[in-house]
């Protein structure tokens, strides 16, 4: 067992001293002593030997868990340190080794603080037998300090104490979040308020026979807990882990009692791979020999691949992710090599530089431009794809994905993905240098032949039919830019040349008066009103129950609306029949007062037919009415940006001022990407299913 105290940033303070006590399971007690009235950090802490859980909480705030504290350490000083070792810090003749730098013994034989130091001075450091209470145990490189010469003397007394106070004690944190067990670790790290923190020893600890520079003893697996409870899903909460760590998911206060089983997609080998929807039931272990003592089960995730994976829980040996009742994701931190040794880049020392790899030019190029970028202190260059661009040239506008960009090629020699991957392998090697680069798959370039081979893989007016009234908008522009190109509409004051802002004012004129007409986009929007009115009359005459409305009836108070048409066909829009046989399927006496004022009553059955179906008629053209300036609405505010683009492109002097209109600098970029042979306008509107792919 080993003892010590650690201050902040090298000072003393009273009001924020941290004090550790490790075992040699690995597990770990700490408190931050900030004040005698303020409550420790951690609140609780565990007792109990290695066979015995009971009493594992005692203490709580400032008192006794305190109080506890401090004379554990006091005992422990007393009983295994010897008199001259305080924080990890040796004083001989020679000098003072600190952190494995050896300073000149101060003057007079005092501390730094002014503190003369106790006991004989210490001559070298050594490391003590290891000690091993178990198989069941892992082992722990214990260390003490003081004089070679009473190294055997002291051995004796030592291992007793140790076994001693080790057989008593069995150490840990209660953390709000759950009981924390470590390793020694050469560092400290937070994840997550949820997620218990292992906290490191901070000692140098060197091996036996060693002395200054002698190197680290080898470390255990850190342990990171969490603590699992009833509904609670922290997918929205990041718990960051490393390779080589172990997870522990532990059950808190409401899974005590309940059958729960935990499942993960995180591998258990690496030979199998990630599948990101298979998971396995993790099993539950027990840190007591008490079969009873809930409270001391876990299960435990070995990380060994880098990613992110999910985990959730269930009751009653449920497997299904729909039933979970707590669940949750944590990312595992890649481990980044380079250099011929690989040696560890940290994550934390990663400068990533962009560079668009169309404009890098030839393959043999490459090297003497990116060198700019390693002399400049970058380790990573992200690329952008590599692969051969469609006609827009947009870097990740890709039209063969298994073919190198041919801008990178040269006349004599065709270069392929092999020599790209010889050349970052030397970057990776001789600078030091990480490359990464990435695609976009839903940016395939339109003249992509994959693209013509699989529609089915794209957005298109069949698979997402409320993309038609958009589709025919951007074929009207299309349509109209043809006209314009040809010269039809100069002598409506639209040139083929658009040099003024009057020319815009001709071309808003005649899309509203001529274009948009045709295509009538306001049907795929509306009932057909014949064909409705004629399956209300139809409901009304098979003998259906007369309503009696009146302003109490809780169908006074329902809405007729429209119902749009998932498929988007014209004039296919709904209404509900049930509400509409509500609300106008009245009594003769009823139907008088309501649908004709102070008029007469109905004659007979056929006459009160008649006047229902024709007040369902005004309502259900009232409310086509109603979706068509709507319709209009948005119509009048695309025209508006239909111009804008226009004005932009060629009338502003920031713009390109391009002001022929032709099939190649169209009025505005098209929107869709049209395959096979142009149809005119009226061919276009039915917008019938035929068409093959709009992307």
């Amino acid at each position: 067992m080993t003892a010590f105290t650690k201050t902040g940033a090298g000072k003393s303070s009273a009001s924020d001293t941290v004090m550790f006590v490790t075992h040699e399971s690995g597990c770990c007690i700490s408190s931050r002593n900030r004040a005698e009235n303020e409550p420790n950090r951690h609140g609780k802490f565990l007792l109990g030997n290695a066979d015995n859980r009971a009493g594992r909480y005692h203490g709580r705030g400032s008192g006794n868990g305190i109080r506890w504290r401090f004379e554990v350490i006091n005992q422990l000083e007393k009983l295994i340190l010897s008199p001259s070792m305080s924080e990890g810090v040796c004083e001989g003749k020679e000098g003072m080794e600190v952190g494995g730098r050896k300073e000149a013994a101060p003057a007079g034989g005092r501390r730094r603080n002014g503190q003369k130091a106790s006991g004989r001075p210490l001559s070298s450091c050594y490391e003590e037998q290891m000690l091993q209470k178990s198989a069941q145990q892992p082992v722990r490189r214990i260390y003490a300090y003081g004089s070679a010469k009473e190294k055997d003397s002291g051995q004796k007394e030592w291992n007793q104490s140790y076994r001693k106070l080790a057989n008593f004690f069995k150490m840990g944190v209660q953390d709000g979040a759950g009981v924390v067990t470590q390793g020694p670790q050469s560092q400290q790290m937070y994840t997550s308020d949820h997620m218990s923190p292992m906290t490191n020893s901070g000692l140098s600890l060197p091996k036996m026979g060693g002395g200054p520079g002698m190197s680290f003893s080898q470390q255990q697996p850190q342990v990171r807990v969490l603590t699992l409870n009833h509904g609670d899903h922290m997918d929205s909460t990041l718990f960051r882990l490393q390779k080589g760590w172990v997870l522990q998911l532990r059950p808190g206060p409401s899974l005590l009692g309940k059958s729960v089983s935990v499942f993960t997609n995180h591998p258990e080998d690496l030979g199998e791979g990630f599948t990101r929807n298979r998971y396995r039931r993790l099993q539950w272990k027990s840190d007591s020999r008490n079969k009873g003592d809930d409270t001391a089960l876990y299960v435990e995730v070995v990380i060994i691949s880098a990613g992110a994976f999910h985990f959730y829980f269930t009751y009653d040996d449920g497997v299904e992710r729909e039933r979970a009742q707590g669940s949750g994701y944590f990312i595992v931190d890649p481990t980044l090599t380079v250099g011929t040794n690989s040696e560890t880049l940290s994550l934390d020392c990663v400068q990533c530089q962009t560079v668009l790899s169309k404009c890098l030019g030839p393959l043999p190029d490459w090297e003497q431009r990116l060198q700019v970028a390693y002399e400049t202190g970058y380790n990573l260059v992200h690329f952008t794809p590599i692969q051969e661009l469609g006609d827009s040239n947009s870097s990740y506008s890709i039209k063969d994905q298994h073919k190198l960009n041919t801008e990178f090629q040269t006349p004599d020699h065709q270069y392929t993905f092999a020599d790209v991957e010889a050349l970052i392998r030397r970057m990776r090697d001789e600078w030091k240098m990480l490359s990464l680069t990435d695609v976009v798959l839903n940016h395939t370039a339109n003249d992509s032949n994959w693209i013509q081979d699989h529609p089915e893989a794209t957005y298109n007016c069949q698979n997402s039919p409320h993309l038609r009234p958009a589709y025919l908008l951007d074929r009207v522009l299309y349509h109209m830019t043809v006209e314009v190109a040809d010269g039809k509409w100069e002598d409506r004051g639209i040139p083929v040349a658009i040099r003024e802002e009057k020319d815009l004012e001709a071309i808003k004129n005649v899309i509203h008066s001529h274009f948009l007409p045709q295509v009538k986009l306001h049907e795929f929007y509306t009932v057909d009103v014949d064909k409705t009115v004629e399956e209300f009359r139809r409901r009304i005459s098979s003998n259906l129950p007369i309503v009696t409305r009146g302003k109490g009836d809780s169908s006074y108070k329902e809405e007729m609306v429209i119902i749009q048409d998932p498929n988007y066909g014209r004039r296919t829009c709904t209404v509900d029949m049930n509400i509409a046989v509500r609300l106008y399927n009245l009594a003769s006496e009823s139907n008088a007062k309501t649908l004709q004022g102070s008029g007469p009553e109905a004659r007979d059955e056929e006459d009160r037919i008649v006047r229902c179906c024709a007040e369902f008629r005004r309502h259900v053209e009232n409310l086509n009415q109603q979706r068509t300036s709507e319709i209009q609405a948005h119509l009048i505010q695309a025209v508006e940006c239909v111009l804008g683009t226009i004005r932009y492109q060629r009338l502003q002097p920031d713009g390109p001022m391009i002001a022929e209109v032709s099939r190649d600098y169209p009025l505005v970029p098209p929107y869709f990407t049209h395959y096979g042979e142009d149809a005119s306008l009226e061919e276009k509107r039915p917008l019938c299913l035929a068409i093959r792919v709009a992307t």
